[in-house]
């Protein structure tokens, strides 16, 4: 199935929309609950080390499961993976949420956790596979850009929602909500017409693909591992001002930077050759971490987590265009999702590494730690990638 529009005649037709606000509302619900729990299980364990090894423990089962459900999908379908995730899902949510209510050791919520990532369903590395489906080729490019968008204004929808919930409702209540709407996301997404695969595709090759997308990998990886890291001295610093609700906010303006940063790269940012795109973002966002370590009111974060969002969304598509540029079409899901597996188990170290950071040493010493690892990967990509021949 190919459709002759570019992707601004497509986001006018039933089945741009579907993919964009389905997608849209999966992603913003996945990263409102684990914002939930994480203020939830430090509330009641009073230990950053626990709260972090929580999200790290669903995060690390969202790249399992990102992986398992990626590589399912090019084989039996698109439809089937979305529909059985949409209901195991939020079954298992109503069980973890349970499992809170009764205890706050560390190894059973760790357990816990990662079954709950595991069975959030794969929405992220599915919707860029239907894009590449329905898209001309020449068009990928901007889809990547918008693609990562979206998961930037999810990052405003689902913390702002839990933000203003948490008036409302209890940590667990909103666990629930965001469970459910989860579903219902990935269900819709589902039911949309590029959903219905009519050609399994049961040989793919061989995977000497991979070694071409090492680079890809790793840089995939590293950017996870510190993202994840700042993500939790955010949440932090919040609630060592006796303001947790506030974490929500600041998640926002992060996601708010990242939106504006996406919407200007679908403006300038493609035209730009890809060496360039990827340095500065990378600086940028060092340099923005260690600005972050100075900060002495949720104010000043906020302006800060703002500024160090606007490059995320250049990085990110300029990661998934070198990824379509090194991999056959034929593994659209899977390539997605082995980008998006390695980054999100690098967000899972990180949000461990994080949270011990903080118990030991402060949180400005992980914003620190996080400045200076993007700048040891900066120094990498210069030194080792070739991107001149990208």
């Amino acid at each position: 199935m190919t459709y002759n529009y570019d992707l601004k005649s497509l986001l006018q037709q039933k089945i741009g929309r579907q993919i964009l606000f389905c997608s849209l509302i999966t992603r913003a619900s996945l990263g409102g609950l684990i914002l939930v729990v994480f203020i939830d299980v430090q509330n009641k364990s009073m230990s950053f080390s626990i709260a972090g090894l929580a999200m790290g423990s669903i995060t690390l089962g969202l790249a399992i499961g990102r992986l398992l459900q990626g590589f399912l999908a090019d084989r039996i379908g698109f439809r089937k993976i979305l529909l059985v995730f949409a209901m195991i899902h939020p079954t298992i949510v109503i069980a973890f949420t349970v499992l809170l209510g009764q205890t706050s050791s560390s190894l059973p919520i760790a357990l816990a956790g990662a079954l709950l990532g595991l069975s959030a369903p794969a929405t992220s590395p599915v919707a860029r596979a239907m894009w590449a489906r329905i898209l001309q080729k020449s068009n990928l490019k901007f889809a990547h850009v918008l693609e990562s968008t979206i998961v930037e204004f999810a990052f405003i929808l689902g913390p702002a929602i839990a933000g203003i919930g948490s008036r409302f409702f209890s940590w667990g209540s909103l666990m629930l909500i965001f469970g459910g709407l989860a579903g219902i996301g990935a269900f819709g997404l589902g039911m949309s017409e590029v959903a219905e695969k009519t050609q399994q595709v049961t040989h793919l090759g061989s995977y000497e693909y991979l070694k071409p997308l090492l680079p890809v990998l790793f840089l995939g990886l590293a950017a996870g591992l510190i993202g994840g890291l700042i993500e939790v001295a955010v949440l932090a610093f919040a609630i060592n001002l006796a303001s947790p609700s506030s974490s929500g906010l600041l998640i926002a303006c992060w996601g708010i930077g990242s939106s504006l940063g996406g919407i200007a790269a679908l403006k300038l940012g493609v035209r730009l050759p890809i060496k360039i795109r990827l340095r500065v973002s990378i600086f940028l966002l060092g340099f923005t971490s260690y600005l972050m370590s100075t900060s002495s009111s949720i104010t000043m974060l906020a302006f800060l987590v703002f500024l160090h969002g606007v490059p995320c969304v250049p990085a990110w598509a300029t990661l998934y265009f070198l990824a379509d540029q090194r991999v056959a079409e034929i593994r659209n899901a899977e390539k997605y999702t082995l980008v998006l597996t390695v980054s999100t188990i690098g967000a899972a170290i990180g949000n461990y590494f994080g949270g011990s950071i903080i118990s030991i040493w402060g949180v400005n010493f992980a914003f620190l730690a996080g400045g200076t690892m993007f700048m040891m990967t900066l120094f990498f990509v210069m030194s080792v990638f070739d991107l001149e021949k990208e």
